[in-house]
């Protein structure tokens, strides 16, 4: 399996979560209350909250976090990583275990579910070891029904308690930590929380004084210490989710609402052929299990003929089938009750919402229509999800903008020619317009605001429509290339070749000190006289990244037609140095080298091959600027500035058509 290399800002999310973890470190005697010694007192544990969109690589980040902090603690620490959903503990395991995408990230850490507990192994091995658990493995209240086990009556909690190494604690989908879950996890005496969600969180009251003791010990702003912000804007700019959403509401019956989306899915199915790209557009359905119009199903629904059962994920499931599309493309993921006298379809594939649910088996299947309730709204994620049915009529406790990230993820990180396959598409049912309005209200709260993802939406009954428009004429631009002189290649391989090996060079080469700086400044005083200003001095370590980071970053930064021609899987490539260390100026000045050969020996060409296809836009016709000349019959949403500029551009006529048509 390919090895995910981090981005910069993921890497800048680590090292700020690490770095305030060693800051930390260095005061060990952080107690709450602070005050008199009579008073009983109880050690702050570290807390980190990291607030990221879905796909903006969430495990990633506190998986190199992790790496860097368990290297500074002695003895190597116990690390819980846990969830409550299922699905988000078994695809964390598969990705961290010594085969997975993300296993090079958490190196030395041993990997381990938490029934394979083994309290010698835990107390003796000198590594530090991750346990990876539901939630209700220790705490009976939140037991998934069919969970693994429950480590209290296998005497396991005990053990955690009494072991005599630090124990971090990290909390994935963070959003459902309970005062109950903290007032057991606090037992075990963690040395730090760590915790990852996409939505905002309400602490729990038992965490919630101490941490903003811990904030406001560090900063002024105690929200500024104890949160880790990866901007969304960032993640879109990286290509990771998609960069637009549309969002339509229906006040109409669930046939006629999925009829719409699957028309649309057609849509993008075409373009999808049109642009030869390799994969097909999934969509997903929400509803609730027992639940039809707002009214649970009676009690024997499941007794029925499977014709007349009512329950709503079953009745998605028939009208699909009824649309043609092919049952094998078809899973069903909930706790649906089945009677033995009266069985499902042999071509109905049902995976139990919980206790029955088998994740590789479901990834295996590779399914275009899922149909869910609860099971599947966190964690999963699969970059070819672009439809979502979503029923939120009469009693329906869904979440849309938990749903949201389901669709989020961008495939293969790249910007398609289609706007259409840019774009989560969502199709809410809704019995009141008020439903629909606070939806979106919602979404624009939590994802749209302050960032560049394009937000469309139309409510129940608007006679207003959006749609894919494809250009007049099929136009292709021309890519470049570089013409490179020949021996380019090696000459490069010469220069990394004096690279030293910094991992048997010792650290007088690969470490150097960080630095900080406080300005202190009298409330109400304006004076250049009341300012303290310590400028900067040195403190702690700087930021660390491997040897094959740094030199990615900067001929990236310097000559990017050159990073094809350098070799970053040497293993030495591997060793982490320090910013501004002997070793970073170093490989700054190879750099340096590589580019100066670069561009003696390059030029730049058009290339014949592989254009770029200029694609079909999204538009709302009723607002469509319609111009005589432009290469497709109009556009929509133009703002005060773009519309006479094109209309200026337009006159020119047949002076700006001057890119070869095919």
């Amino acid at each position: 399996m390919n090895k995910i290399e981090l981005f910069p800002f993921q890497i800048e999310a680590s090292n700020k979560i690490s770095n305030r973890f060693l800051l930390y470190l260095d005061e060990k005697n952080l107690v709450y209350p602070p005050g008199p010694k009579n008073v009983q007192e109880t050690p702050i544990p570290f807390f980190q909250f990291l607030s990221a969109v879905t796909a903006a690589g969430k495990t990633v980040i506190l998986s190199y976090a992790i790496q860097q902090i368990v290297l500074e603690l002695d003895p190597p620490p116990i690390i819980l990583w846990i969830s409550k959903a299922k699905v988000v503990v078994d695809q964390t395991y598969k990705n961290l275990q010594p085969k997975g995408k993300y296993n090079h990230l958490i190196t030395p850490c041993e990997i381990r579910l938490i029934e394979d507990y083994d309290h010698d192994e835990a107390e003796n091995l000198n590594k530090p070891i991750i346990y990876l658990a539901t939630v209700g493995t220790f705490n009976q209240k939140d037991t998934e029904e069919g969970n693994r086990l429950n480590i209290h009556k296998l005497g396991k909690w005990q053990n955690l308690k009494d072991i005599k190494k630090p124990i971090i604690m990290v909390y994935d989908e963070s959003q459902n930590l309970t005062d109950q879950q903290a007032e057991l996890l606090l037992q075990l005496n963690p040395t730090g929380f760590f915790l990852a969600s996409a939505n905002k969180i309400e602490l729990p009251s038992l965490l919630k004084e101490k941490i903003s003791y811990l904030g406001s010990h560090y900063k002024s702003n105690e929200l500024d210490w104890l949160i880790t912000k990866v901007e969304t804007k960032e993640v879109v700019d990286a290509c990771l989710i998609k960069d637009g959403i549309q969002l339509k509401g229906y006040k109409n019956p669930m046939e006629i609402t999925i009829s719409s989306m699957l028309k649309d899915l057609e849509e993008a199915e075409k373009e999808i052929s049109e642009y030869k790209l390799n994969f097909l557009p999934k969509a997903i359905y929400i509803c609730n299990t027992n639940l039809v119009d707002g009214e649970r199903v009676v009690g024997n629904d499941y007794k029925q003929e499977f014709s007349n059962r009512k329950a709503a994920p079953i009745r998605i499931w028939r009208y699909l089938v009824d649309k043609k599309i092919d049952p094998k493309e078809i899973a069903v993921v909930c706790d649906l009750k089945v009677d033995k006298d009266h069985p499902l379809p042999s071509i109905f594939n049902l995976f139990g919402g919980s206790s029955e649910f088998n994740y590789q088996k479901f990834m295996d299947g590779n399914y275009r229509h899922i149909i869910f309730n609860l099971s599947l709204q966190e964690g999963w994620d699969d970059p070819y999800v672009y439809f979502a049915y979503i029923d939120k009529s009469i009693g329906s406790k869904i979440k849309v903008e938990q749903i949201i990230g389901r669709l989020l993820r961008q495939p293969d990180a790249t910007r398609f020619p289609s706007e259409l396959l840019n774009t989560a598409h969502f199709y809410v049912r809704v019995d009141e317009k008020g439903t629909f309005d606070e939806v979106s209200t919602n979404i624009k709260k939590e994802l749209i605001n302050n960032t560049n993802i394009r937000f469309t939406e139309f409510e129940p009954g608007s006679s207003k429509t959006y749609k894919s428009l494809l250009p007049k004429e099929k136009l292709v631009i021309p890519r470049t290339a570089y013409d490179i002189k020949k021996g380019v290649g090696e000459q490069i391989k010469n220069i990394l070749k004096e690279l030293r090996d910094y991992k048997n060079d010792g650290k007088k080469y690969t470490q150097s000190l960080g630095s900080k700086r406080f300005i202190k400044q009298k409330i109400g005083k304006e004076g250049v006289e009341d300012i303290e200003d310590t400028k900067w001095i040195n403190y702690q370590k700087s930021n660390s990244v491997t040897v094959r980071y740094l030199l990615r970053q900067k001929v990236k930064q310097e000559a990017p037609g050159a990073l094809s021609f350098v070799d970053l899987t040497h293993e030495s490539f591997s060793f982490k140095v320090d910013f501004n260390s002997i070793a970073h100026k170093e490989i700054n000045r190879k750099v340096e080298e590589i580019k100066e050969i670069f561009l003696n020996n390059v030029s730049l060409v058009k290339r014949d091959t592989n254009p770029w296809i200029v694609g079909s836009i999204m538009v709302k016709e009723e607002n469509l600027s319609r111009f005589n000349h432009a290469l497709h019959k109009g556009y929509s949403g133009l703002n005060k500035f773009e519309e006479p500029f094109a209309r200026k551009v337009d006159e020119l006529g047949s002076l700006v058509q001057d890119i070869a048509f095919l």
